[in-house]
């Protein structure tokens, strides 16, 4: 989709729509996985197209977080792994409060696949880089990084990311 049917489909008022999706608990969770990666691509690289969407992509993501439901959750996973690299995105991510569902899923190793794991992990790593969020990963996931990045029987993927994140987290400024 070029940019120029992106800012039409958003100037059409699609924005209430996707986010009702988002958010409707009834909905077939494929329709809200749709509707929240549309709407996350759609505010993608444009803050003027995300304030007329009317919602944040981050604020998104942490309900994906939090639905408690695996197609969900994964694609929050995903999403905050993609979002975490955005400088402008990162605090807020966390002051949000995504670092708990986060843990929780990175913790989990039966309710997910390895793939998820180590996305959630990627997540960890692009949230610990910002030195506002070092502090919170720190109280919320030293200890699942510590086992993580000791663990053998870890994918090395797994260990490394896990090691990388505590390596942001020995440069956080106090």
């Amino acid at each position: 989709i070029d940019e120029q049917f992106e800012d039409k489909f958003v100037d059409m008022g699609i924005g209430p729509a996707l986010y009702a999706a988002c958010y409707d608990q009834n909905a077939d969770p494929m329709l809200r996985t749709a509707s929240c990666q549309l709407y996350q691509a759609l505010s993608k690289d444009s803050l003027e197209r995300e304030m007329k969407l009317g919602e944040c992509r981050e604020e998104i993501v942490v309900k994906l977080l939090n639905s408690s439901h695996h197609l969900l959750e994964t694609e929050g996973v995903k999403s905050c792994a993609r979002l975490g690299v955005e400088p402008r995105c990162k605090v807020k991510l966390v002051q949000l409060g995504c670092l708990e569902p986060l843990v929780r899923i990175a913790a989990d190793s039966t309710h997910h696949d390895m793939a998820v794991h180590m996305q959630c992990m990627q997540a960890l790593l692009n949230l610990s880089t910002n030195p506002n969020n070092q502090v919170p990963i720190c109280k919320r996931a030293l200890h699942l990084l510590l086992r993580k990045s000791r663990t053998p029987t870890l994918p090395e993927e797994i260990r490394r990311l896990a090691s990388g994140i505590l390596s942001n987290l020995s440069r956080h400024p106090s």
